[in-house]
């Protein structure tokens, strides 16, 4: 069963320290280049609330309740060279089709 794209945003938090190495692989996991980010719950209508990282938000912080709408975003390679790819969350662009 697929589950839907869009949702409204529950609550978040700000991660603000890179997460421990192993198990965590994504930016910053050698000791470099980690910048905070954001992650939060985005509740998908009748069927469940997911954990995610928030991105596209610029300079200002998430507001709970905003319609929210998945994406593909890189996350870092591997060892042969490859992009591996992740899920987030971006608010709604305006003027998007529901």
């Amino acid at each position: 069963m697929a589950l839907a794209t869009r949702g409204t945003l529950w609550t978040w938090t700000s991660q603000e320290f890179q997460p421990v190495a192993p198990p965590y692989i994504g930016p910053g996991s050698d000791g470099t280049d980690f910048a905070p980010y954001f992650v939060g719950y985005v509740e998908l209508p009748g069927e469940l609330r997911v954990e995610t990282r928030l991105t596209g938000l610029g300079n200002r912080t998430p507001q709970i309740g905003e319609e929210m709408e998945l994406v593909i975003v890189p996350f870092t390679q591997n060892e042969a060279g490859d992009e591996i790819v992740s899920y987030a969350f971006t608010p709604l662009s305006e003027g998007a089709s529901a």
